[in-house]
């Protein structure tokens, strides 16, 4: 079976894909005041900060784990997702309201979504929780997590490495790209 060596996914890191998630986040809730990616965990003392500015959504990788070589340079890895949502009380809904169907909406963005990028498999497993504590309802906001798992696929070398091909391989629409490597034929001489 053939290597790939894609030159765009060369340039494919976690901070692209985290900026795809906060695209397509915001493209499906696009009246959210703020929406960015978060360092990591989210402690009360910053789920009380991001408070602030509601509607409002932060994205975070808590962690990459179970990396695999699948060839051509590549590793892909379970990144391991969240989306925190907060909301105040609007005309129409209450803090709770609105924050559930900001998480409901954000949870069917997730689900078999790639972010319109070539190197990232269709999200897995979308959870949704709710983060209530009495304090933070004391502060009028309400908050939803959306967490779900993703499959990416990273490069460990560098661009210039990327193997030259030495042999030409066909593949019939639609059973094509990495997901159907053992559907292509070897293009040969007597084929030619």
């Amino acid at each position: 079976a053939p290597e790939f060596c894609n030159r765009e996914a060369v340039a494919m890191s976690v901070n692209a894909y985290l900026e795809a998630v906060v695209s397509g986040v915001k493209a499906r809730l696009p009246k959210l005041r703020s929406i960015e990616t978060h360092g990591g965990r989210f402690t009360k003392a910053e789920l009380e900060r991001f408070a602030v500015a509601t509607p409002a959504a932060r994205i975070a990788c808590l962690k990459l784990d179970n990396p695999k070589r699948v060839g051509g340079g590549f590793i892909e890895w379970t990144a391991h997702m969240v989306c925190v949502l907060v909301a105040k009380d609007t005309g129409t809904l209450t803090r709770d309201q609105a924050a559930l169907n900001m998480a409901e909406t954000t949870a069917l963005t997730v689900v078999s979504n790639d972010w319109g990028l070539e190197n990232v498999h269709a999200a897995d497993d979308p959870k949704l929780g709710n983060l209530y504590t009495s304090e933070l309802s004391k502060r009028g906001v309400a908050f939803w997590a959306v967490e779900w798992t993703q499959r990416i696929r990273l490069i460990f070398r560098a661009q210039d490495e990327c193997p030259l091909p030495t042999e030409l391989y066909i593949g019939l629409s639609p059973d094509t790209g990495p997901d159907h490597i053992d559907d292509y034929v070897p293009l040969t001489e007597d084929a030619a």
